[in-house]
């Protein structure tokens, strides 16, 4: 992401502020957040609670309030800091030389492993190669890359729980069965762990070349983020027939509501995901190419754009979700018990 254009990490600057603006307010106006209150990750290893229980449902939410207080002041420290760098750096004029009948032509101030296609006149501003950075710009860029890692790799954690999680919900329907104790619990611990050690070693590993470092970074965090996003489908198609399940157990209205709330943001978020995963994963790919099409083109800042939109988007939607606000008992409000006669 070196090759961005400095609006588009302005861009995502605001975005993610906004997000971290409304990650405090929204947990604010929840709980006041008591669900930061008394935190004991060893407990959640160790508990054993079922479903409908609010200790499981709190260590459920603590590890999802925590994923998202870390991962998303990195998202802003990330952005902010690229954007003041990309707006020193300025722009260059760029001269690419090669002919019109292959993709040899190298710019000449382009980064050498990054060859583009001549499909543009020869001379080009671009935002400045990160090779003609000065070197206190340069030694931030592997901080500032792995900082992107580590909180896309928290992110990938919260959104694995979250399927894991209602992939139990609708496989057990209204039975009493452990969470903790199921397979799907023991899958979201290994892809966790996973995630948080593989992405930032990949990050490290291909430090050498920034503009390959980011590309490895998007395929294998855009890949991980692509199958969840599919997988997530099946709990969009499965959650109407838990609905039906509850209904014929004589559950309460308001769990009812709850799930069929669930299912309609759900949808839009599913639709916000794609939107965030699909041109990473484009990028990625083409970033991976010996003739780079889209990677320094109007279409850069295009997918770019996308790419925060979908995250933010589908991040504030999963927020909405999992912590959702009672209206009535902010306003006070306590329903009156029906009378029998």
């Amino acid at each position: 992401m070196t090759h961005f254009s400095p609006a588009v990490y302005v861009f995502w600057s605001c975005l993610s502020t906004s997000l971290l603006a409304f990650l405090i307010y929204h947990l604010y106006k929840f709980d006041r957040f008591k669900s930061l209150r008394r935190i004991r990750l060893w407990a959640y290893v160790h508990f054993h609670g079922r479903w409908g229980q609010e200790g499981g449902q709190g260590a459920f939410k603590r590890i999802m309030t925590f994923a998202y207080l870390i991962s998303v002041p990195l998202i802003v420290s990330y952005s902010i800091g690229m954007a003041v760098i990309k707006y020193r750096e300025g722009y260059s004029a760029v001269v690419f030389f090669g002919s019109k009948s292959s993709c040899s032509s190298t710019p000449s101030m382009s980064p050498p492993s990054m060859p583009l296609c001549p499909f543009s006149p020869p001379l080009h501003f671009i935002p400045t190669p990160y090779q003609l950075w000065t070197p206190q710009d340069l030694s931030l860029i592997l901080p500032l890359e792995m900082i992107f890692s580590v909180a896309w790799s928290l992110e990938i954690v919260s959104h694995l729980e979250e399927l894991c999680f209602w992939l139990f919900l609708t496989s057990v329907g209204t039975s009493r069965s452990h969470w903790f104790q199921s397979v799907y619990f023991k899958i979201w611990a290994a892809g966790s762990i996973i995630s948080v050690v593989g992405l930032p070693v990949v990050t490290w590993l291909k430090r050498a070349d920034p503009t390959v470092c980011e590309a490895w970074t998007f395929l294998v965090g855009g890949s991980g983020s692509l199958l969840i996003t599919i997988l997530s489908l099946r709990v969009a198609q499965a959650i109407p027939r838990l609905v039906n399940q509850v209904k014929s157990a004589g559950g309460e209205p308001e769990v009812v509501v709850r799930l069929s709330t669930f299912h309609d943001l759900n949808v839009k978020r599913l639709v916000f995901r794609f939107l965030f995963v699909i041109p990473v994963f484009i990028l990625a790919v083409d970033g991976l190419q010996t003739c780079i099409l889209l990677n320094f083109t109007i279409y850069l800042d295009f997918l770019a754009s996308l790419i925060g939109i979908g995250l933010v988007a589908s991040s504030m939607l999963t927020l909405l979700i999992f912590f959702p606000r009672s209206i009535e008992r902010e306003a006070g409000y306590k329903p009156r018990m029906r009378s029998r006669s």
